[in-house]
Parts: structure tokens; sequence; C-alpha cells
């Protein structure tokens, strides 16, 4: 709904936090089922999701009434949920939520929409009425109580012909969309290349998830023609650099031609490649020129370049969006890859992605932050 982590994270875990063994709950309201996913009444499930992606929480634990994952944030235990009932409903998994880790309601943290507040403004109070809200409604029946912490989240008020209930049950405006499309796009503007990185390790089901991801990319007949290779084994990253150093060599000794090489030289690329050593993983991509059913009769795969590179976009952002940084890197010839990563000939290898944290003293080259203007990437005929 145009809100992310970064404008919410001074106000989900306020400094001062009670020592217990686990120290705040997170609940976000919504409804459950897809026809609600994206309503306005479902933000605080957003929230819950922005936050459980950024800090590695996996929501798995099911209860009859929540769905409940515990993790830490900045070194304190966290956990955070999301009712599996309807809003007005709430009060079944804060009670449970309460009785389950044995907290006091303060201990409680609510996240939910506001139609009194403007669009994506933030309130933060530590008690209080319901404000009309059916689910803090819910919650102080259950608990008995005002006396717990609620971070409301403006959607804005309905339109005049519109009724309060039509309005938080339906999905974004025209200006919410133009909000949530210009939040992406400064998200996206903080994705840079690196090629130096740190060797803190990266949990592998990150990497796992992000590949997930990839894999909801649209395909010719959705057959999905794509196959990744994670690799984090010192040793094969080693071999995988070796072999890729040796194809760059003949590629700067005399296999590219001078024109190639000075549109390298602002990026100041050469043979050497020792990001493939220290990033924790390398993501290996290819390309299926066909597929195979269970029976082993084989099938063509089509528009294969075109649906391995959309789903290549979406792994990037997608490992952009969990906080890693990433570098393609296209060894020409790429042959070598299918012996080192035990894949059939009939695969194609299309990059290889360094993934992992930059280093502290990672640099983005200067010429690498200009991007081409509106102008000069889009036409438009209206």
């Amino acid at each position: 709904m145009g809100l992310r982590w970064p404008t919410l994270r001074g106000l989900l875990l306020p400094r001062r936090l009670p020592a217990e063994p686990m120290s705040r709950i997170i609940v976000g309201l919504g409804n459950p089922g897809p026809e609600y996913a994206d309503t306005r009444h479902n933000i605080g499930f957003h929230c819950v999701d922005s936050v459980a992606g950024k800090h590695e929480i996996r929501l798995s634990r099911r209860h009859r009434s929540v769905l409940v994952g515990e993790g830490e944030i900045e070194g304190r235990p966290v956990v955070l949920a999301k009712p599996r009932t309807f809003v007005n409903r709430s009060g079944l998994a804060a009670t449970y939520l309460l009785a389950r880790y044995k907290l006091t309601p303060a201990e409680l943290l609510v996240v939910c929409d506001d139609v009194a507040l403007p669009l994506g403004k933030v309130r933060l109070r530590a008690r209080g009425s319901s404000g009309g809200h059916r689910g803090i409604e819910s919650i102080i029946d259950a608990l008995g109580t005002q006396d717990f912490p609620r971070l409301r989240i403006g959607v804005g008020q309905p339109p005049p012909d519109t009724s309060q209930v039509d309005y938080v049950l339906g999905t974004m405006s025209d200006e919410e969309m133009v909000t949530a499309a210009h939040d992406f796009y400064s998200f996206m503007q903080r994705r840079h290349t690196v090629r130096d990185y740190s060797s803190r390790e990266v949990p592998r089901e990150i990497i796992e998830r992000c590949i997930l991801a990839a894999g909801t990319a649209p395909s010719g007949a959705n057959h999905q023609p794509w196959h990744f290779v994670a690799i984090s084994n010192p040793e094969h990253k080693h071999r995988i650099r070796l072999a890729a150093e040796e194809e760059e060599k003949g590629f700067y000794e005399g296999g590219a031609s001078e024109e190639w090489l000075r549109a390298l030289e602002p990026v100041g690329t050469n043979q050497e490649k020792p990001h493939l050593d220290i990033a924790p993983w390398l993501i290996v991509i290819f390309a299926q020129r066909y597929g195979q059913f269970a029976d082993g009769q084989k099938f063509k795969n089509y528009y294969v370049p075109e649906s391995v590179g959309i789903a290549t976009g979406f792994l990037i952002a997608a490992l952009h969006h969990a906080g890693l940084a990433s570098l393609t890197h296209t060894p020409n010839p790429m042959k070598f890859l299918n012996g080192l990563c035990d894949r059939p000939d009939s695969e194609k290898p299309v990059m290889i992605l360094a993934v992992g944290h930059p280093s502290e003293d990672a640099t983005v080259p200067s010429v690498a932050k200009i991007k081409k203007p509106l102008d000069e990437i889009l036409s438009v005929r209206e």
C-alpha cells in the first residue's frame, strides 16, 4: 500500500522493550483469503509480511486462529502474527498469543488501517478506544482492556458516495496506485551492482525464497523453461572462478573488439573475478530448450530467451527486496558451466549471479548510476 519497512522501522520497535523471553508481539490485522489480499483493510498483513521478509522471519506455525513466526529484530526476540479469522474476530488471536507467550497486553502491538488518517500517515498510541475499528474493538472486548499499543496506518477517507465498509474492503484507488508506483521506483533506484562482497553468510532459505519468486514469472505456454543452480560450497565456487577467468582471459586478450573494451573501461572490469570466490552464493541460471514429461517424452519450450530473461529480472528484484546485492556475470563461452553444475547439454547456461552483502568499502562506479530519462525509454501513443 505504498509503505515500506524503512518507514515503519522505528515505530514497530520502540527503543524500550521488556526483557521477557519473548518481549514483543506484532499482530497485523486483515482478512484471510485471496479476495481480500490487496484491500485497504489488509494493510496490517502487508506490514507484518514486510517485516518478516526483511528480518528473515518465517510465519509457519499455525494455530486455528492465527499464523505465527518467531525471530529476532536487532537482537530482540519478536513474534509476528496474522490472524486467520476475519478482522471483527481478531480478539481470538490476541487472546491466544498472550496466553501462549505469557505476555501482557502492553507487550502486544497491533497494526491496522485507519480511515481517519490521510493515506500513508501513521500514528502510534499506547492505549485508547477502538475508534470504530472492528478489529481493535474485538481485541478490547477479548482482553478486557484498552491498554495495548496500536499502530494505525492511514488509508484515507472514502469518497462521499462510498460506504466505509466498501472502501476498506476495496482495492487501491488510482492515487494510491500512483503512490505505490513511485515508492517501488524509489526502492529499485537503490539497487546497484557491486563487485566487492562481504564474506557474511546468507541463509539458504533467503536464496530459496527469492528463486521461488523468480519462478512466478510469466513464460511461453507456462512451460517455465529455467533451472537455477545455487552454490555456496567454497571449492565449487573456486572451480567456477578458475574456469570463468580462463574464458575472460581470452576475451580481454584479443577476443573482444576495441569498441567493446572501451565501453567496459568506465565500469572497471577485467579478467580477475574474485567475487566468484567471496560472494557467499553463486546462482547459475540455465535455459531449458525442451522439457520432459514424467515418462521421459520430450516437449518443446517456447520463447525461451524471453521467459528466462523475465525470470532473471524477477530474481534480481527479489534479491534486492531481501536486502542483498547481486552481480551478473556472463563469461563467453559458458559451456563449462554445464559440467561444473551437472546440467544436461539440452540446457544453455545464461549467466552467473554473484549474491551476498556488499563489503564495507564497496563502491558503485559513477557511470553505473546514470540511467536514461523517461523520454528516452518510453513512447506513448494515446
